[in-house]
């Protein structure tokens, strides 16, 4: 039974006992606080838990700034955050790159405003495809026109002039 009792690790004498206090008289009893102090793997996860939870606030700040600011823009950061990469968050939403490339950019745009401080620019509106029409108001169309077509157009127009 002697043998059995030394093979556990709470029956030896020279072994420190994990209290919630430290008493006076008994110096082998060791607190959390104790603990914490003297360990180099409990400070190093106690400071990135910490490091963890600040940079969540950051981001959440973020997202309430950028939901403020551009509400288009959110369901870029949501892909990203679900998909990891921008290639899959892209076509996780559906666009094509050049789509979600203007969609970061704007993006990226909002983050430096939301580092500096800086107020927001207004977003751009895209740029529409023109059709081709009467630009001249001449009865040209858009487009490539022939040399001969040119003058059967242009060169009694000028003559009138």
């Amino acid at each position: 039974m002697h043998s059995k009792r030394m093979k556990d690790a709470l029956c030896h004498r020279g072994n420190m006992s994990l209290a919630g206090r430290i008493e006076d008289d008994d110096f082998r009893s060791v607190d959390d606080e104790y603990c914490h102090a003297h360990s180099a793997q409990l400070r190093v996860a106690a400071k990135a838990s910490e490091k963890q939870s600040g940079d969540r606030a950051f981001l959440e700040e973020f997202v309430n700034f950028v939901r403020r600011e551009d509400l288009k823009v959110l369901p870029a950061i949501e892909a990203i955050l679900a998909t990891g990469t921008q290639g899959e968050a892209a076509d996780w939403l559906g666009l094509t790159k050049s789509g979600f490339g203007r969609m970061r950019n704007r993006l990226s745009q909002l983050a430096e405003c939301f580092l500096s401080g800086a107020p927001v620019p207004k977003q751009r509106r895209p740029y529409m495809k023109r059709t081709a029409k009467d630009q001249s108001g001449l009865g040209l169309k858009t487009g490539c026109l022939k040399l001969d077509d040119y003058r059967k157009e242009l060169l009694p127009c000028l003559g009138s002039i």
